[in-house]
């Protein structure tokens, strides 16, 4: 069983040499490690190259940057094992990761994908199940209990499956015959699309309920998500219009959960865009509310709170000025000295 891992990398001297030692140093020798490197600047390229003399298992490939779905695209590509597992450029595989993922295989070999567990700290873990019985999910599961859990149109009574793409391997003709690949016009929340259109093509998953991946982010990093926060508002939304117009012929849009849960995670990005970036959240607010299906969960919410049950009816009456305003800082300053004001009488 040979895995090819693939890990996009950019401008990472600092840890890189963690990273590749992590795979050199796997149980199971049957690997191929793809570095690909995303136009990096600094010395990333010098310190992968020389690992490329050392092991020829490990191969360099330098492009011009098109971020992190690019690079993995590209990795997909130039694979020649027999499932592929993506490896961060600041996390870490554990000495025995791809052993513990070849038994699980040769148990189970015509998965299309094996979901792992991974530590986020060295006492912290998350596992894929809480259900022991279950360690292989058929097309049928798949679809009426897993895939839905990614719309969030039921309360979930077991663990997601993450939309993670390193805490799984994946069988390198499942991608390729299913042509399945990342979206590279997308630079936010790449990894859900991609395993959602795994989870649509999948016939059998195979659950490894141990943490077996080191998911020990670089906090040093400025993460592209933080910068782009504006971007995924709209992202977000249209990405939930998406997966309704595609799969609501099959599942239930309508919960009163999925409803909920949409209505409050637009109210959250509402207010973190205006108290964060001011001005610049007006725009994408008076966008945002005039896309049908944010007024869908307006319409079809039942807020229980009254910022929530303002938010309903500003946004059901088209008025994104008056958002703007029901989430300002200043509004909360003023709030805040009138309360004190009223205290202190």
């Amino acid at each position: 069983m040979k895995f090819s891992v693939i890990v996009p990398v950019y401008n990472r001297e600092r840890i890189i040499a963690n990273v590749i030692d992590s795979v050199v140093s796997q149980s199971h020798d049957a690997w191929e490690l793809l570095l690909i490197d995303d136009g990096s600047t600094d010395l990333t390229e010098e310190i992968c190259k020389k690992y490329t003399i050392q092991d020829k298992r490990i191969l360099y490939f330098h492009k011009i940057n098109g971020g992190v779905s690019s690079a993995r695209n590209y990795g997909i590509r130039k694979a020649t094992g027999d499932f592929i597992v993506f490896l961060d450029s600041d996390n870490t595989l554990m000495s025995d990761t791809l052993e513990r993922l070849s038994k699980t295989i040769n148990a189970n070999n015509d998965v299309d994908f094996i979901v792992y567990g991974f530590k986020t700290s060295s006492s912290s873990e998350w596992i894929p199940t809480e259900r022991s019985d279950e360690l292989v999910i058929e097309r049928k599961s798949i679809r009426e209990e897993y895939l839905p859990t990614h719309f969030n149109i039921y309360t979930q009574d077991r663990h997601f499956l993450t939309n993670f793409v390193w805490n799984k391997a994946i069988r390198t003709t499942f991608l390729t015959e299913n042509n399945i690949l990342f979206d590279e016009s997308r630079r936010i929340w790449e990894d859900g699309k991609f395993v959602i259109n795994c989870l649509d093509k999948a016939y059998k998953i195979a659950i490894l309920p141990e943490a077996i991946y080191n998911a020990y982010h670089d906090q040093s990093t400025d993460h592209l998500s933080s910068r782009l926060f504006v971007d995924q508002v709209l992202q977000y939304i249209n990405d939930e219009r998406e997966y309704k117009n595609r799969f609501g012929a099959e599942m239930d849009f309508s919960t009163d959960h999925y409803i909920a849960s949409n209505f409050n995670v637009i109210n959250a990005m509402f207010e973190r865009m205006v108290q964060t970036f001011g001005n610049d959240a007006r725009p994408v607010i008076d966008r945002a509310i005039r896309i049908d299906i944010v007024k869908y969960w307006a319409e079809q919410c039942k807020p229980k709170h009254e910022t929530g049950k303002q938010l309903k009816k500003l946004i059901m009456d088209g008025n994104s000025a008056k958002i703007f305003d029901l989430y300002h800082p200043s509004l909360f300053q003023r709030a805040a000295r009138k309360a004190i004001r009223s205290i202190i009488k």
